[in-house]
């Protein structure tokens, strides 16, 4: 698909034909920008004729659709250093599976132990810990639930909080998944988005029943604090999407290794990581490994023996996806999670996990 370097004005994001905001706005040849939907009822057998300018733009491969697509950024330049650190906690324990963040603290399963999860209180060490009764791939924990995928069956399960040291699991719903997220509203209705076991469809459950699949999903992105899921596409479009019925409601392209989240109610999240390789020392028959990691993929393994310096950019867009803002640049470090309370947290190698507010 071919790029264009126009960049649009503020007020040039109404289309002019329906005046309606632009949800999906393509570049004609000429430079001129309309919605897609318009752009489908002014189609001719091979061409589209521009409305402003008159040019004779060809539609690509015969489908509008293939039309550049502008991704509408207002970049505005704010001062870096717009995190405040409230709290120096725990350094997090490499060999972990997976993790979680919740307004409890830190939740981590530790690789070699897929049915203990750890939880370090308000981000303090490691110091309480729950037994499953079995083992588990991926989990997450709300303010009501825990939710989990189970390792033979690849079900989701869930169990109810406080569950003591010990949790024990029913099926939430029989569907074969991989990859999970969650949340619930004020009533403990519980809202879910996994991925298909095998094939790149995201699924969305609405207590326990499947409401809709959304296809060609490379991962998840978030839960909204609304329950609009957000998930990325293969061509690396962030799509929100409607909770109810399964359509795109934004999208934003965003290419390289970024995770997204809800940092509500300030807007929306966006870390953006870059490396750039340096020499890697030797250390045969050191206890430490890594993996060489390439096209832009973060290490999280043990960071004593980093291969390469990490510069993560942080966004902040509000919940239109129209709006950029620049927030803070952190070295060597990656997201680990955001709380329903406004806190974010980063690992900086070497030195551990830190908690931030916005100031």
């Amino acid at each position: 698909m071919a790029t264009c370097s126009y960049t649009a004005k503020e007020d040039e994001q109404a289309c002019i034909i329906c005046f309606e905001l632009m949800i999906t706005p393509r570049i004609l040849s000429c430079k001129h920008i309309f919605c897609l939907d318009c752009l489908r009822r002014l189609r001719g057998i091979v061409s589209v004729k521009c409305p402003l300018c008159r040019q004779e733009a060809i539609i690509p491969g015969g489908n509008v659709a293939n039309f550049p697509i502008k991704f509408y950024k207002i970049k505005v330049k704010v001062p870096l250093a717009n995190f405040l650190e409230v709290k120096q906690s725990c350094l997090i324990p490499w060999s972990f599976k997976s993790y979680f963040v919740t307004n409890d603290g830190l939740y981590s399963a530790i690789e070699f132990d897929s049915q203990t999860i750890h939880l370090a209180v308000s981000f303090d060490d490691p110091n309480l810990w729950v037994n499953l009764d079995r083992k588990v791939e991926n989990f997450v924990i709300t303010e009501s639930y825990i939710y989990a995928i189970d390792h033979l069956t690849s079900k989701i399960l869930f169990t109810k909080k406080p569950f003591g040291i010990n949790a024990h699991f029913r099926i939430f719903n029989s569907t074969k998944t991989r990859y999970l997220m969650a949340t619930e509203d004020e009533i403990c209705q519980c809202y879910i988005l996994s991925m298909c076991k095998d094939k790149d469809d995201c699924l969305f459950f609405y207590n326990g029943t499947l409401q809709w699949s959304f296809p060609n999903c490379k991962e998840l992105g978030c839960i909204l604090h609304n329950h609009n899921p957000i998930v990325k596409t293969m061509e690396d479009i962030y799509v929100m999407i409607d909770k109810s019925n399964g359509t795109k409601l934004r999208f934003i392209c965003c290419t390289g290794y970024s995770q997204i989240y809800d940092l509500f109610p300030y807007g929306i999240l966006i870390s953006k990581s870059t490396t750039r390789k340096i020499k890697k020392p030797s250390y045969k028959k050191s206890k430490y490994f890594y993996t060489e990691y390439e096209k832009n993929e973060i290490s999280t393994r043990n960071d004593k023996h980093l291969s390469q310096e990490i510069t993560m950019e942080l966004f902040s867009y509000n919940y239109s996806l129209l709006e950029e803002k620049k927030i803070d640049e952190f070295h060597n470090a990656m997201m680990i999670g955001t709380t329903t309370n406004g806190l974010v947290c980063i690992y900086i190698f070497g030195e551990g996990l830190k908690i931030y507010k916005l100031k």
